[in-house]
């Protein structure tokens, strides 16, 4: 039988005989369900017979691990559960943990926004270089698709582990304190050296920042771990179920991606609330800080080892599952294909692609908004919670609430017109177009900034007598040979924000429940009775409910722009610089480099510019909105010209 006569009358699935009945021309099988002396399956027979041979045998895993007992799961609702499993995990990690986590890894491991930036592109990076092959080989005849799938599962599982090490590789997490576990004796006013001695050849080598290598591999095999789920996850359903019931199917699937990052925002941001090394404290030992301190690291990891047991949990029941489901429509019928199916035809299919000006404008106009939903989303935690002085769980909370209805929701509301208007390719098209030049207004958002706190010797000097020189030292302190590597920020009883208590010239303290409260006898703070309080100065705004409510119509014009139907290859033109830029620019608005001691070069920012941060993420996002505008209207000028017919899928 040859293919032309498959395509005519269709073939006989032999899922459905009679166990005892043997099919015709059926193979003597070995133990695990596989022919002996198998050859590749050239046609569509070959394959739906070898595929049922392990069905009607036993499920095995990968091929080699009888699991006769999960032929319970051969239905394609269950195939729908791990595929929503699966993309709940791709998107709980890299949209959502990646994205709570980065200004807690910047902080404790030193790094800066544009390298945080290149971190959060890797995954970009990994799905680019996997996506080609992985299309091809996985869908060429008698390739399976749920074991590309949990191959990648095991690959995402292992960069969520990798990503996760540098917690089990380093010391604790340390802050000096005195003998009694008040404070660090270090903050206070004294006089004399207070050099402490440590810069020895030890201290030079275990530069924590060497371990954003783990991190960028961690996110690079993130990447080439989704490229199957995401190119074959949809085919995979598409050819598991009938024609009617194919976009509910696909429907869910698609869905889990949104709702998986709104899961990675709120489970990472409650988890930043626990402190970074609660798995080795003892039972007794007692943190002196909170989570509101600038001290504080949250525990940045436990979002990725869950990742890690999940995505090989759900690998390990996606590799028992053959290459085609018993009673699958793909059984009986062969679809004519235009694609290519030798790599020989790969170049020319490419060409055709490329000199095709509809689909090259979608793409560019594509890659612009990749670049904005990728920048924005790695630091929109970091903006907020810098702006309007959240705390990093917090911040990644709100991030979260905001995802959830208008991701979702901009998501359903975009395929619903398109269905309900029937809108045909020049039609969606127009769509996106007044979504996207909706959208270019909504920037506007970051206009919702707050102003500076005072900084004393960073926004402010020390006293209105002197010039503002960005130095921290001054007559009130210079004698107290503060050390500018322990950052501690305080808020004086003047409403002023200074570097540490030693910079504010504290020589005392005030002890409550065995904690200290606040230190006293500070000589640069002004007032009657100068003091300063442990926590930072609040920034005293109002302006965050206006910010998430224009950000939030932005977000749903956004999604609702999505193309969730058309594979928008060069979209990662945008989306790995896209973080990687927009670090960059936040790191141009540093006032306060971290300096390390016994390092030479800076670590992470300590202080921002709010307005120069909020006005370079306007900028930078405005133009890319109105660069994609471009696009789209150039996509739709020739999608009107196009020779192809235009008409409703």
């Amino acid at each position: 039988m040859d293919l032309a006569d498959i395509a005519e009358g269709g073939i006989t699935n032999p899922a459905f005989l009679d166990p005892q009945e043997s099919p015709k021309g059926r193979k003597k099988v070995d133990r695990f369900g596989i022919a002996e002396n198998r050859v590749q399956p050239t046609t569509i027979e070959d394959v739906v017979e070898e595929e049922n041979q392990l069905i009607k045998n036993n499920c095995n895993l990968f091929r080699l691990i009888p699991l006769p007992c999960f032929r319970i799961f051969l239905k394609p609702q269950w195939i729908l559960v791990f595929l929503c499993w699966a993309s709940t995990i791709q998107g709980m990690v890299v949209n959502g943990c990646v994205n709570v986590v980065i200004s807690t890894i910047e902080k404790r491991f030193g790094l800066q926004s544009a390298l945080s930036g290149l971190i959060a592109g890797s995954y970009d990076i990994g799905s680019m270089l996997a996506v080609i092959p992985v299309t091809y080989f996985g869908g060429r005849l008698g390739s399976s698709k749920p074991r590309y799938i949990s191959s990648g599962l095991l690959l995402m599982g292992l960069g969520s582990l990798v990503f996760a090490l540098p917690h089990f590789l380093t010391d604790r997490y340390e802050f000096e304190v005195d003998a009694d576990g008040l404070a660090n004796p270090l903050d206070f006013c004294t006089p004399g050296d207070k050099d402490t001695g440590k810069c020895d050849a030890k201290k030079f080598v275990s530069d924590l920042s060497n371990f954003k290598y783990f991190f960028l591999l961690g996110q690079f095999l993130h990447g080439v771990g989704a490229a199957p789920l995401i190119t074959l996850g949809t085919t995979l359903l598409d050819d598991s179920v009938s024609k009617k019931s194919s976009p509910l199917y696909i429907g869910i699937f698609q869905t889990m991606f949104v709702i998986g990052p709104a899961i990675g925002f709120i489970m990472g941001g409650h988890f930043l609330g626990s402190y970074t090394d609660f798995d080795v404290l003892d039972s007794d030992e007692v943190i002196q800080i909170t989570a509101q301190s600038p001290l504080w690291i949250g525990a940045w990891w436990v979002g990725f080892v869950i990742a890690w047991v999940c995505a090989w949990s759900c690998a390990l029941f996606l590799g028992c599952y053959p290459g085609v489901l018993p009673g699958s429509e793909h059984h009986n019928e062969v679809k004519d294909s235009d694609g290519f199916s030798t790599l020989k035809q790969l170049p020319k299919a490419i060409y055709v692609l490329l000199t095709n000006p509809t689909y090259m404008f979608i793409n560019l106009g594509s890659a612009m908004d990749g670049f904005s939903i990728a920048g924005a989303s790695t630091f929109l935690p970091k903006f907020m919670q810098y702006q309007y002085g959240l705390s990093p769980g917090l911040a990644a909370m709100v991030v979260g609430l905001i995802v959830v209805p208008c991701g979702g929701g901009g998501t359903f509301i975009g395929g619903y017109i398109t269905k309900r208007l029937k809108l045909t390719r020049s039609g969606v098209i127009r769509m996106f177009l007044m979504a996207q030049s909706i959208n270019v207004p909504c920037i506007l958002a970051f206009f919702f900034y707050c102003d500076n706190p005072q900084f004393t010797g960073i926004t402010v000097p020390y006293s209105k007598t002197d010039s503002l020189d960005g130095s921290l030292l001054d007559s009130c302190n210079q004698d107290c040979h503060c050390l500018d590597f322990k950052f501690n920020p305080v808020c004086g009883s003047d409403g002023q924000t200074y570097f540490s208590p030693c910079h504010a010239g504290c020589i005392d303290s005030t002890v409550s429940t065995g904690q200290i409260t606040n230190y006293t006898s500070c000589a640069c703070v002004n007032g009657d009775n100068p003091m300063v309080f442990k926590t930072p100065c609040s920034p005293g705004c109002n302006s965050m409910i206006g910010f998430i409510v224009v950000i939030s119509l932005s977000m749903f014009c956004t999604f609702m722009a999505a193309m969730p139907n058309v594979v928008a290859t060069l979209r990662v033109l945008g989306t790995i610089p896209g973080p990687v830029i927009l670090g960059s620019i936040i790191d141009y608005a540093c006032l306060l480099w971290e300096k390390r001691e016994c390092h030479e070069d800076a670590g992470s920012c300590q202080f921002y510019d709010n307005y120069s941060m909020a006005m370079a993420m306007f900028l930078a996002l405005v133009v890319v909105k109105i660069l994609s505008v471009v696009a789209f209207a150039f996509a739709l000028f020739f999608s009107q010209r196009s020779h192809i017919k235009d008409e409703v899928d």
